[in-house]
């Protein structure tokens, strides 16, 4: 069932950020009316049950998609180009260190 499958996927994703020291930004995606709104409230709950548990940081539902994805995307874009430049200034710091090394 859907429900284990993605709290199976955020403890994973736990572990993952543990031995990363990133932090993981799972997005869980709603797009069937009839499995989550009208099979019953117990899907509803375990949607809360997993952000409550932290293993979804956030669920988007329907028509959100369309708003929402380019926002995440933005912010990703954001975080990647930081931590590029974070990971060039460190590289370039090595290089610096190598060379006086070297020199001496």
């Amino acid at each position: 069932d859907r429900r284990f499958a993605v709290c199976e996927d955020g403890a994973k994703l736990e572990e993952l950020e543990e031995v990363s020291a990133r932090k993981i930004y799972h997005v869980l995606f709603v797009d069937d009316h009839f499995t989550w709104w009208v099979m019953g409230r117990s899907y509803l709950c375990s949607l809360i049950d997993m952000l409550h548990m932290g293993y979804v940081d956030e669920v988007i539902v329907g028509r959100e998609v369309l708003t929402r994805i380019p926002e995440i995307a933005q912010k990703w874009k954001r975080q990647f180009d930081e931590l590029a430049k974070s990971t060039k200034e460190q590289i370039i710091s090595s290089d610096v260190s190598v060379t006086e090394q070297d020199a001496e």
